[in-house]
């Protein structure tokens, strides 16, 4: 594997540039604020490259360089250039030292690149380096449908074979990725198969629908899970529901029960939406409950009887009492530290309190002992 550096500039940050997808604005929003703060660092990791076949030159073009792995990282570099440009800063704004350190940073990229003779195998690269790479969970079924689907439209043209089952096609491709990959859990086995294999017959619209629902929602818990993909319920083409027994034997149905291209896109267009209805609502009532938390924190601070009723009036709050409110709450954390510091409720105490009543019984029954002992002996004297 080469290592070497290029300028940001010869990357290709377009959807073209990876898989035909950007990555998702989860994946941006997590790492923006680590660029902003320290910039590029080149200890995160190279940017793997694919490079546009050229007839016999090495010239490197501007924007024409391709991504297998740090898509994410050169569209949030280009972002923030981006952003600066249409901001139109003045010299004296652009001579911050946060922001001329962080734009400096992105002079030279750190790059690699592992070479392929099928160009497919990019793609399935790609994949494999997603499923390395990923911290928490692999990619999302948007990520694994691109880079099948580029590999399998490659394998086709230099098969010569458009008119082959995609069934065919899809399976070499995933045993080719297979070979590639040494850990058992980053393979594809039948269920990722059986997404990849429904999702690609399926219009481009819903992906471009999963697309955009990803970008909110993780897969796993987006009401779009894994487990669904893998079914072809949803599939145009697709008539189980015709083998139901009360459907079974009339062909009158046939044509009803069959799945189409905008049955498909009703059905996830419903679920989509009827999710991010139910995530808001929840989003709501959490911001809800934590205002009345908060709200509650104030009236423990043995406030005054007015404050607390103008804080559960409906009335706006006058803020020039901001300062009673924190001196009271002050106040109270006070007493809390205090009544919980007290010798009293101090299990320390407590416990020496304990071993020190027990001495002295323990004494007390000595000296009994003794004196009962001293009584008996001037007895027999």
């Amino acid at each position: 594997m080469d290592e070497f550096w290029l300028p940001l500039r010869a990357f290709d940050y377009s959807a073209n540039g990876k898989n035909g997808f950007l990555p998702s604005n989860q994946q941006i929003n997590v790492h923006m604020p680590e660029f902003l703060a320290f910039g590029y660092k080149s200890a995160i990791g190279n940017i793997e490259c694919k490079f546009p076949l050229r007839d016999g030159t090495r010239l490197v073009q501007n924007f024409s360089v391709g991504v297998t792995d740090g898509h994410t990282k050169i569209i949030i570099m280009m972002s923030i250039v981006g952003i600066a440009r249409e901001l139109e800063l003045s010299n004296a704004e652009l001579n911050d030292p946060q922001l001329s350190m962080v734009l400096a940073s992105f002079g030279q990229v750190r790059c690699s690149y592992e070479h392929f003779q099928n160009p497919a195998h990019f793609f399935l690269y790609s994949l494999k380096t997603g499923f390395v790479s990923s911290e928490k969970q692999g990619p999302s079924p948007i990520e694994l449908v691109a880079e099948l689907q580029q590999a399998v439209e490659l394998q086709r043209r230099q098969t010569h074979s458009k008119a082959s089952a995609l069934r065919d096609h899809l399976g070499r491709v995933i045993a080719e990725y297979n070979k590639m990959v040494s850990v058992k859990k980053h393979r594809l086995d039948s269920p990722k198969k059986a997404l990849a294999y429904n999702l690609m017959r399926c219009p481009s619209e819903l992906l471009a629908l999963l697309h955009r629902h990803y970008d909110h929602y993780k897969a796993e818990s987006s009401g779009v899970p894994h487990e669904v993909l893998q079914s072809d319920f949803f599939v145009p083409g697709s008539c189980s529901r015709r083998e139901a027994e009360r459907y079974r034997g009339k062909p009158q149905f046939n044509e009803i029960l069959t799945v189409s291209a905008e049955t498909t896109m009703l059905y996830f267009e419903r679920v989509v939406q009827d999710f991010s209805r139910k995530a808001s609502r929840e989003a709501s009532t959490k911001a809800k409950e934590t205002g009345q938390k908060k709200r509650q924190v104030l009236l423990m601070g043995h406030l005054d009887t007015d404050l607390a009723t103008v804080l559960k009036s409906a009335e706006p709050f006058d803020w020039n009492r901001i300062s009673f409110i924190l001196e009271a709450h002050g106040k109270s954390l006070e007493e809390f530290v205090v009544q919980h510091q007290d010798s009293s409720k101090n299990a320390l105490r407590k416990s020496l309190e304990a071993a020190f009543s027990s001495w002295m019984e323990e004494l007390k029954a000595d000296q009994a002992q003794f004196m009962a002992d001293k009584v008996l002996t001037f007895a027999f004297a």
